[in-house]
């Protein structure tokens, strides 16, 4: 192989290289995209939902999570569950059971900033090969659940 040869091959390789750089920002951005308009959709929700990763970190929250919470985003974003749990941010935690078991898991608790009490849920997302790569909870005001009882009890 000559020089040349060598040039063009390498000019080749540069090419293909440019290509596929360029088919993942496409891929990039599509995925952000994505992403804010979940968050979109999950700030419009009034029910709170928190994201934790694989890991145990907290990745996202949605508004309802704060309104419900009193708890803000630059607070608990980044840091573990457990680390939440033991500096008494709530009283329980669902997340802990859903990366262990891998599956639903509910349980009530309250939140300590406002003497709360929620229902949590929390939800496992697998990916293809079953393993867990983040866990959603929601947290439901009681007091919603009882006036939605007081006005099923009523039309009764």
């Amino acid at each position: 192989m000559n020089n040349e040869d060598i040039l063009r091959a390498m000019e080749e390789e540069k090419h293909q290289l440019k290509e596929k750089l360029e088919e993942a920002e496409r891929k990039v951005k599509f995925l952000e995209d994505e992403k804010m308009t979940a968050f979109l959709i999950g700030d419009a929700i009034a029910d709170g939902i928190i994201v934790v990763d694989s890991k145990g970190f907290v990745t996202s929250i949605n508004r309802g999570y704060t309104e419900i919470t009193e708890i803000k985003e630059e607070e608990i974003v980044g840091r573990k569950i457990k680390d939440l749990l033991d500096n008494k941010y709530f009283s329980d935690a669902v997340s802990l059971e859903v990366l262990k078991k891998k599956q639903k898991i509910s349980a009530m608790a309250t939140i300590y900033r406002n003497n709360k009490k929620v229902l949590l849920v929390g939800t496992p997302f697998l990916d293809e090969s079953n393993e867990l790569f983040c866990y959603s909870g929601k947290s439901f005001r009681i007091g919603t659940f009882r006036i939605c009882k007081r006005s099923l009890y009523r039309c009764g």
